[in-house]
């Protein structure tokens, strides 16, 4: 139906950037552990807190994400009755 396809659309449009920002912040980890061999701790702490950012930002896309999951199941549930 309907509700189903709006479902899976909305997991589709959320999967994109999750998996987009998920990928940034293991970099963001990977390149602050190698900086922490070779660079001084200033850069690795800046990359351990972009990675920290990458991780809000993760949490911000899964709420909106579920936000609007709530938000398809209500308005299928008063339409349909």
């Amino acid at each position: 139906t309907a509700g189903a396809f709006g479902l899976v659309a909305v997991c589709a449009m959320c999967l994109s950037p999750f998996v987009s920002l998920f990928v940034k912040r293991i970099l963001f980890t990977l390149t602050a552990a190698a900086a922490e061999l070779c660079a001084g701790p200033r850069l690795t702490r800046l990359l351990n807190d972009m990675s920290a950012l990458m991780g809000l930002l993760l949490g911000l896309v899964a709420s909106y994400g579920l936000m609007l999951f709530f938000a398809i199941v209500s308005a299928i549930r008063v339409v349909s009755g």
